[in-house]
């Protein structure tokens, strides 16, 4: 007898509600949630996990040019709600800009991870140039994510994020 296994699921695919058109410097002193989350949404990308969320899928796009590379932080926080929680670093994401299209924003079609603080699997989902790269992060109970541009390209007016739950 067969039987189906639907264990894992994906949620649309949602977009953060600023674009980030503005670099911000990696956080080495004060990652504090107040401080964070005090930043102006063109410079931060927050996303709230909702909880039993085990994983979740990211896409980049924005208004940029063929090749373009752009660096992203990504940092995590388990609890946003108590005072003196900070952000850590999860990993650093370099985005190679391709040049297909959603008819207004090219996608990003390579994605390197370095720095990697993450106990569990960040993986960057590449394919072929010219195919919508991504990446992969297992949340481990995570609260909520910010994503910083750390580096913006000459040629990168804008850089959309869209995410999704997996569990």
């Amino acid at each position: 007898m067969n039987y189906a296994n639907a264990s894992v699921q994906q949620t649309r695919w949602e977009t953060i509600q600023t674009a980030l058109t503005t670099a911000q410097s990696a956080f080495t002193t004060d990652a504090s949630t107040e401080t964070v989350e005090a930043l102006a949404a063109t410079k931060v990308a927050l996303i709230d996990i909702e909880d039993l969320c085990p994983a979740m899928r990211f896409r980049f796009k924005g208004v940029q040019t063929n090749n373009d590379s752009n660096v992203l932080n990504f940092y995590g926080v388990w609890d946003p709600d108590e005072a003196g929680d900070d952000y850590q670093l999860l990993c650093t994401a370099t985005v190679l800009t391709g040049q297909r299209t959603d008819g207004t924003n090219n996608y990003g079609d390579t994605v390197t991870i370095t720095n990697e603080k993450w106990p569990d699997d960040i993986i960057p989902l590449t394919g072929v140039a010219d195919d919508i790269g991504g990446l992969w992060l297992n949340t481990q109970g995570l609260s909520k994510i910010a994503i910083i541009m750390t580096t913006k390209a000459a040629g990168t007016t804008n850089m959309k994020i869209d995410y999704a739950r997996v569990g």
